[in-house]
């Protein structure tokens, strides 16, 4: 087994989409994110904490599910019922959450421990709507590596309007660039969704989702498995 980290740093009054690019030692928010490197919440109140907001599907129609450490036992509660008993929702490689810095904190670099993903290939199901997913291996990958084009991602024509998206949000910049898979004839590339498909300049199909970084895959009505192959597994052996 070969362990690792990954190191994600966040400015203050910022928030990131952070992933889950290793296989978690404990398979959890907790075992992700330890007692030590987020700032907690009194007993009262979460205002000034650091938050993990996870995106929950589990339901009819997904929402937000917000978390924050509180200082009275170190462990993590729901936002939206801090009152309530401690929570620790799971976690796996390929799920994504925004960490949202509190009001006061400062610049904050978050360490990912675990075991890098061995397994040969990866299977995630992608539903109708906005999905927070990243890349569920331990490295970074091309856009044309993804392999969401043969998993059965809808593409694009003469507009990008009805393809399915991945938006990737900028830390620095706090905004979001998209980008979708145009098809021409029997080619298919990634580019940007700006204007008409951002040409000349937007043709992204070596655009790198570094590890660490989470996206979002939004689909109009389009359902699929995402299918990937570990291409790196062959080096640890």
């Amino acid at each position: 087994n070969v362990a690792g980290f990954v190191r994600v740093t966040i400015p203050s009054n910022r928030l990131a989409i952070i992933s889950v690019p290793m296989d978690i030692f404990d398979p959890s928010l907790l075992g992700l994110m330890g007692t030590n490197q987020l700032k907690p919440g009194g007993a009262i109140s979460f205002a000034n904490a650091d938050q993990v907001w996870l995106w929950d599907r589990s339901g009819p129609t997904p929402v937000y599910a917000p978390y924050a450490l509180k200082n009275t036992d170190w462990q993590f509660h729901s936002c939206t019922n801090w009152s309530g008993p401690a929570t620790n929702p799971s976690l796996r490689a390929g799920d994504a959450m925004w960490l949202r810095l509190g009001p006061t904190s400062k610049d904050t670099t978050i360490t990912l421990m675990g075991q890098v993903v061995e397994s040969t290939s990866r299977t995630n199901s992608i539903g109708a709507g906005p999905n927070m997913v990243c890349f569920p291996y331990s490295c970074a990958v091309k856009l044309k590596d993804t392999e969401f084009v043969k998993s059965g991602l809808k593409l694009g024509g003469i507009s990008y309007a009805a393809a399915d998206q991945l938006w990737m949000w900028n830390v620095t910049g706090s905004l979001y660039r998209a980008y979708a898979v145009k098809k021409a004839g029997s080619l298919t590339n990634w580019y940007t969704c700006d204007g008409n498909w951002g040409l000349p300049a937007g043709l992204s199909d070596d655009v790198v989702v570094d590890i660490g970084t989470g996206f979002w895959l939004r689909t109009i009505t389009n359902t699929f498995t995402w299918v990937t192959t570990n291409t790196y597994l062959s080096n640890l052996r």
